[in-house]
């Protein structure tokens, strides 16, 4: 099963604000039995884990992941959080594509721009290349 984990922000969001991009990816990949979509979000409420149990769930999960997916696309966010899960993707060397708001800086950013093997306006754009591209790796 090729893993895919759902990296982006949540700290300072509604759990709607955050669960509904995870869902539309889920729910894109939906009966599709090559591909496991992680959340972060899953299992106990993130409210209930204290800080060094998010961080050590979540470095695992980058760990044993395949591919992570970023979704920096809401403007003006610090992205801490995710930063790291792409700097660890980075250390695992373990792939990340992310999708970028048009209007942020963000996507200027050299470690981003390096690390990335490709970056995309939409979430859309992205999960069209992971099902038209990325399959390919595993075949």
């Amino acid at each position: 099963m090729f893993r895919i984990y759902l990296a982006g922000g949540m700290e300072g969001l509604e759990k709607n604000e955050y669960l509904n991009w995870h869902k539309y990816v889920i729910g894109y990949f939906d009966g599709c039995n090559i591909f496991e979509i992680v959340s972060p979000a899953r299992g106990r409420s993130v409210e209930t884990l204290s800080s060094r149990e998010i961080f050590l769930r979540d470095r695992n999960d980058v760990k044993n992941c395949n591919l992570i997916f970023a979704n920096m696309s809401i403007p003006n966010r610090q992205y801490i959080g995710t930063s790291m899960e792409i700097a660890w993707a980075k250390e695992f060397e373990i792939p990340v594509i992310i999708v970028y708001d048009e209007n942020d800086s963000i996507k200027k950013h050299p470690f981003l721009k390096e690390i990335a093997i490709r970056m995309f306006k939409t979430l859309d754009e992205a999960l069209d290349y992971i099902d038209e591209e990325i399959i390919n790796w595993i075949k």
